[in-house]
């Protein structure tokens, strides 16, 4: 999906998609609707395997054992997450013995505060996210997310995803129905609030 694994901090992931790691063979940089549309289906595909994991229905995890020890345990795997776009530092930060490449900034910290008042199994984004979504479409200038959905999907037939608006394509992936977009209002955590935000559903029902 184009994006970068940043750190872990304790039992979260912090993933990126910044122009600085994009790769330079393919000769062009992804427009801020690629970029978020990669990043949304990168996180619905990751939550979708955790949920075949918790049912025991994962190829990588035949015998169910992921599922024995939750249910062993009585104790839940939650996951959510949090999303935001715009300008950060990117670079190499820390002390001489412990260095590493990361990115600071307003956007950094309005993701982080966004996972934080997100709900389980859902993707919780700003109004900037969502605005931008809301006018998405699959088309030839995303070759990137082409080239993702053709490999998830076995398709050999390039563009066929062509002229689908970002959430029609997005259902259609991972099998969702209507609903899949829940207007929030008024969420605050410390000193982060915002009046509405917005999740996306990453789930299908039973």
């Amino acid at each position: 999906y184009a994006c970068r694994v940043d750190n872990f901090i304790g039992d979260s992931v912090f993933l990126q998609n910044a122009s600085p790691f994009d790769d330079v063979k393919k000769h062009y940089s992804k427009g801020s609707q690629e970029r978020i549309m990669l990043m949304v289906f990168m996180l619905a595909s990751i939550f979708n395997e955790i949920n075949l994991l918790k049912k025991g229905l994962h190829d990588m995890d035949k015998k169910g054992r992921v599922k024995k020890l939750i249910d062993t345990a009585q104790i839940d795997i939650n996951f959510r997450a949090g999303m935001e776009i715009g300008t950060a530092l990117i670079g190499p930060l820390g002390s001489r013995k412990r260095k590493i490449v990361t990115a600071i900034g307003k956007a950094v910290n309005n993701a982080s505060r966004l996972e934080s008042s997100g709900i389980q199994e859902g993707i919780h984004i700003s109004e900037t996210i969502m605005a931008i979504l809301k006018d998405a479409y699959i088309t030839r200038d995303t070759g990137t997310i082409q080239r993702v959905l053709c490999d998830a999907n076995n398709i050999k037939e390039p563009g066929k995803h062509d002229g689908l608006s970002f959430f029609d394509c997005y259902k259609k992936v991972f099998g969702l129905r209507e609903n899949i977009i829940t207007q929030r209002t008024n969420i605050s955590y410390k000193e982060f609030s915002k009046d509405i935000t917005y999740l996306i559903k990453c789930i299908p029902d039973s």
